[in-house]
């Protein structure tokens, strides 16, 4: 099974991050970025565009961390 993206887009491969030898350093820090920003106040928003945004943020930080833990695997 390809976990090529429908488009063809080798970027948007579910392994990108893995197969790309992107720093594990990197992904922490940006999924501290995703932490902070997902509990900013954007009372301005609306109460639903704001919890949206809290967990579309949160989910992506969720997933760069599990990225992040398989990267610490052994082979």
């Amino acid at each position: 099974m390809s976990t090529t993206h429908p488009t063809g887009n080798p970027a948007a491969s579910s392994n990108f991050l893995i197969d790309g030898n992107v720093h594990k350093g990197t992904l922490s820090n940006v999924a501290d970025v995703l932490d902070l920003l997902s509990n900013i106040d954007a009372g301005s928003l609306g109460k639903r565009a704001t919890f949206g945004l809290f967990l579309l943020l949160s989910h992506c930080s969720d997933a760069i961390r599990h990225v992040e833990n398989s990267l610490e695997e052994p082979a």
